[in-house]
C-alpha cells in the first residue's frame, strides 16, 4: 500500500481550487429537510358561541366516574387532523379543544389536554389508557382491537358528531381522472399510518396496494419525494396541499364518509351513555352548527342527532 506524504510544496497549488470548493459550499448549502416543529399546548381559552354556552348537560357521579378517574379529565388531540384542529399563535385551535373546553365545564373537572402528530397515536392513548378521551374516526377495526389499528385493546365509541370525506390524490402527471381507476392493480397509495384511511384502504382495496406515510398531513410530501402517484387521506387536507404545491389534483368525490366520533376505553359503558348524551345535546342545541361555522369547516357535515 502506497502512503501519501503532502508538504507544502504540494499544498500550495492545491490553494486556490480549495478556496473555489469553500465558496461553492457556502453559496449552496446543503439543505437537510425539517418539519414544523409541533405546538405544545392546547387552546382551551377561545370563545364559545352562545348556544355552546348555555348547553347544560350534567353528568351522574358513576358517569364522572367512569370519565376522568383520575379527578381530571385526560383528553388526547390529534394535530394531524385538518378538519378538527388548526395551529394558531394561541396554540392548537378548532373543533377538538372546543369540545374539550365544554365538555370540561359540563363535567366540573380540571382538563389536562396532550397533543399527538397522528390518529394512531391518539387511539393507542386511548386504547392503552393513557387519555380518557379521544377524537376519531369509527372503525370496527379500532372498536374490536385488530392488532393492524395499532392496539388490541380497542376503543368505545359515542355515536357520530361530524363527517368527513376521505379522497384520492394523484400527480398532475398521472392518467387517473376518477375514483373507479385507483383500485387496479400496479398502483400504489400512499396513506398515513393507522389512520381510518389506511384501515378502510386495508379491508377495501382488492388490486392496489397500500404504502405508510408517517402521519396523514405527511401524505402529499412522502408521495412526491418517493416517486408515488397516489395518495388518500383528509379531503381539506388534501386540496391543501394541491393548492400550496401545485404538483397534485384531488379526484372529483370521495372514496369514504368518515364519521367522527367521541371516543373512551373499552368497559366504561357509563362514560359511554354520557358521551352520547353530549352529543346529542351538541347537535339538538345547534351549539355543534355554530362551531362549525366558527371554525370554518368545509366539507363536512352534522349528522341527525342520535
Amino acid at each position: 500500500m502506497q502512503t501519501l506524504t503532502l508538504t507544502m510544496g504540494t499544498l500550495v497549488p492545491l490553494v486556490p481550487w480549495l478556496l473555489a470548493v469553500a465558496a461553492v459550499a457556502q453559496a449552496n448549502p446543503v439543505m437537510k429537510p425539517t418539519k414544523s416543529p409541533q405546538p405544545r399546548w392546547v387552546d382551551l381559552s377561545q370563545p364559545l358561541p352562545d348556544r355552546c354556552s348555555a348547553l347544560q348537560v350534567q353528568p351522574s357521579p358513576g358517569e364522572l366516574r367512569q370519565l376522568a378517574p383520575t379527578g381530571e379529565l385526560r383528553v388526547t388531540i390529534n394535530t394531524g387532523n385538518f378538519v378538527l384542529t388548526q395551529t394558531a399563535p394561541s396554540g392548537v385551535v378548532g373543533l377538538s379543544p372546543n369540545l374539550t373546553q365544554l365538555m370540561g365545564r359540563q363535567l366540573g373537572v380540571p382538563i389536562a389536554p396532550a397533543l399527538v402528530s397522528s390518529a394512531g397515536a391518539a387511539y393507542q392513548d386511548v386504547a392503552e389508557g393513557r387519555a380518557d378521551l379521544g377524537f376519531f374516526g369509527l372503525s370496527e377495526l379500532r372498536a374490536s382491537g385488530k392488532a393492524v389499528s395499532g392496539s388490541t385493546l380497542g376503543v368505545s365509541y359515542s355515536s357520530p358528531y361530524i363527517e368527513i370525506f376521505g379522497s384520492y390524490a394523484v400527480r398532475n402527471s398521472s392518467s387517473i381522472t376518477r375514483n373507479s381507476q385507483v383500485d387496479q392493480p400496479g398502483n400504489t397509495i400512499v396513506v398515513g399510518k393507522n389512520s381510518v384511511y389506511n384501515l378502510w384502504l386495508i379491508d377495501n382495496l382488492r388490486h392496489a396496494r397500500v404504502v405508510q406515510a408517517p402521519t396523514s398531513p405527511e401524505v402529499t410530501s412522502f408521495m412526491l419525494a418517493s416517486d408515488y402517484s397516489i395518495g388518500a387521506g383528509i379531503r381539506n387536507q388534501l386540496l391543501n396541499d394541491a393548492a400550496s404545491t401545485g404538483k397534485i389534483r384531488v379526484l372529483d368525490g370521495s372514496f369514504m364518509v368518515i364519521q367522527q366520533a367521541l371516543a373512551t376505553g373499552r368497559g366504561r359503558p357509563q362514560a359511554i351513555g354520557y358521551l352520547d348524551r353530549f352529543v346529542r345535546a351538541v347537535i339538538r342545541s345547534g351549539c355543534l352548527q355554530d362551531l362549525v361555522v366558527q371554525n370554518r369547516l368545509r366539507d363536512a357535515t352534522i349528522p341527525p342527532a342520535p
